[in-house]
């Protein structure tokens, strides 16, 4: 078996840039946004306030405070899923 070490070392480049985005989205998981107002896609929602995309996607149908559905996905406003699961800002 002979290992391109060229592709080996771009292959580990791409995982290294990876890690590296999702370290920086989760630094942040656990911060109140400068604007909370914002809406998010179900998954930014659920890594900032740890819970599954699943659970965002039922709350969000389920309050209409909290979710929309824009372009066929849904949006959720930080600051109503904030309050629904009772985390102080």
């Amino acid at each position: 078996m002979t290992v391109d070490l060229a592709a080996a070392l771009a292959e580990l480049d791409v995982i290294a840039a990876a890690v590296e985005r999702l370290r920086s989205e989760l630094s942040g998981a656990g911060q109140v946004a400068a604007s909370d107002e914002q809406w998010l896609d179900t998954g930014a929602a659920a890594i900032r306030f740890a819970i599954s995309k699943d659970m965002v996607r039922r709350l969000a149908r389920e309050h209409d405070d909290i979710g929309r559905k824009i372009g066929g996905r849904h949006k959720v406003n930080a600051a109503a899923l904030r309050r629904r699961l009772g985390i102080a800002e």
